[in-house]
């Protein structure tokens, strides 16, 4: 279930994880988080969500790599504990 603008946690939807080595577009990131491309921004300013290691452009999406995404959510779960 996505987090609500009044809590402080993104949830995570219930999915398999990537691969870690593997890529996630930007689209993905907004659906598994249930969030905006503005939020995906928001949270690299403010709660160190990582950089894309490709950057989009010419109608191309940024791409992250997923092990970087999991690390994040593993120190938001740490943090939370």
């Amino acid at each position: 279930m996505p987090m609500h603008s009044n809590e402080s946690t993104p949830t995570m939807l219930q999915r398999r994880p990537p691969h870690l080595d593997h890529y996630m577009k930007t689209s993905e990131l907004c659906e598994r988080y249930g969030r905006s491309v503005r939020t995906l921004i928001r949270w690299q300013e403010t709660r160190g969500f990582p950089q894309p290691m490709i950057q989009g452009g010419g109608g191309t999406e940024h791409r992250w790599l997923a092990q970087d995404v999991m690390e994040w959510e593993e120190s938001l779960r740490k943090q939370s504990a």
